[in-house]
């Protein structure tokens, strides 16, 4: 059944009058009949744009354009469309420098999510939000952003188990590679 005759239905059982602008305003049942046939055809053509908006996303996506709708990751500016060259990201050579400086002071340096965020909001540079307060989240976002790595996910629908992010084990202030570490 169509959510508009399922709506006017819980309305009027609470006593309230749906007026619609562009259907004939009377309670015979042909107009109800009408109604309903508006509103299975409004839903039927729902279902066709969204059908054509998918597939138009499913093509650029195998074609190898990227999206907008995702958002250009930190360290990087979405560049638009032209008549000559497709949609790309560039380099934000500022952000790209923190983006550097973060995955450095994880993997090489071994600092906690925590530190980095503080170091961040101890050196000041800007989040994509233009504020200086630099959150773990964020921090966190930026580390698990398979951006990152040069690739990237689309149509993700399925929620698989949770990965395990590892890290060298560490004893007493040291790798295990036996080099000194230090630890925040």
């Amino acid at each position: 059944m169509p959510i508009r005759v399922l709506l006017t239905e819980e309305f009027a059982r609470h006593g309230v009058e749906a007026i619609f602008i562009k259907a004939p305003h009377s309670a015979t049942p042909e107009d109800q009949l009408m109604l309903q046939f508006q509103g299975m055809i409004a839903e039927y053509e729902r279902a066709q744009i969204l059908e054509r908006s998918r597939r138009g996303k499913r093509h650029r996506a195998k074609s190898g354009e990227i999206s907008v709708l995702g958002g250009a990751p930190y360290g990087y500016r979405y560049i638009r469309k032209m008549p000559e060259t497709p949609a790309r990201y560039e380099i934000d050579a500022a952000e790209a420098a923190v983006v550097r400086l973060v995955f450095e002071k994880y993997t090489v340096d071994g600092l906690s999510i925590g530190a980095i965020a503080r170091l961040l909001r101890e050196m000041g540079p800007p989040t994509r939000r233009r504020v200086t307060r630099w959150e773990r989240s964020v921090v966190w976002g930026m580390l698990r952003n398979p951006a990152y790595k040069g690739t990237a996910c689309f149509n993700k629908t399925q929620v698989g188990p949770r990965q395990k992010v590892t890290k060298p084990f560490r004893l007493s202030g040291r790798s295990v590679h036996g080099e000194k570490t230090q630890r925040t």
